[in-house]
């Protein structure tokens, strides 16, 4: 995701306006379902290391403030491995 489609998935995306307020912040999704993954940044700015990706079926049910945890799948427990992983696959 480039910077500007960041600031459009938090602004006018669904899953990305609604979780933001909870510290999700969008950095790329699935060519194949245009699922968003997240990084979760804490109330001091620091990130919670997980990769997120957000249900958009739990979120178009349910109550979300705050986001509960049923409606938050962690894809990888490490975002640091994602991107070694990713730096070794180019």
């Amino acid at each position: 995701m480039s910077p500007i489609q960041i600031v459009e998935e938090i602004q006018q995306a669904y899953v990305g306006l609604t979780v933001f307020n909870d510290g999700y912040v969008p950095i790329g999704w699935c060519t194949g379902g245009g699922d968003s993954f997240f990084l979760r940044f804490g109330d001091n700015g620091e990130t919670m290391d997980p990769l997120f990706n957000v249900y958009y079926d739990w979120i178009n049910t349910k109550d979300i403030n705050p986001l509960p945890e049923q409606a938050v799948h962690v894809i990888w427990p490490s975002v640091i491995e994602v991107l070694e992983i990713a730096y070794i696959w180019r």
